[in-house]
């Protein structure tokens, strides 16, 4: 879920920051299989020839709850 954007545009680069809440399920064999955060999100683009492209983002958790290794699982293949 993301509100309150607020968009700045300086040239052929962009800045978007939004507040977010990230929900985060993946079934573990141990612990929670929840993780849950809210924070601040800041994406940067670049204006190309075939359009605006999002060159990077940052998230900056200001609150969370849950199993954390959830969001940094990544699965054995």
């Amino acid at each position: 879920m993301r509100i309150n954007h607020r968009i700045a545009i300086n040239g052929d680069r962009a800045e978007v920051f939004f507040k977010g809440y990230a929900l985060n399920i993946l079934e573990r064999g141990t612990g929670s299989h929840l993780w849950e955060g809210w924070g601040d999100y800041v994406y940067t683009l670049e204006r190309t020839t075939e359009g605006w492209k999002c060159s990077g983002m940052t998230f900056v958790v200001t609150h969370a709850r849950g199993n954390d290794k959830v969001r940094g699982f990544v699965p054995h293949r």
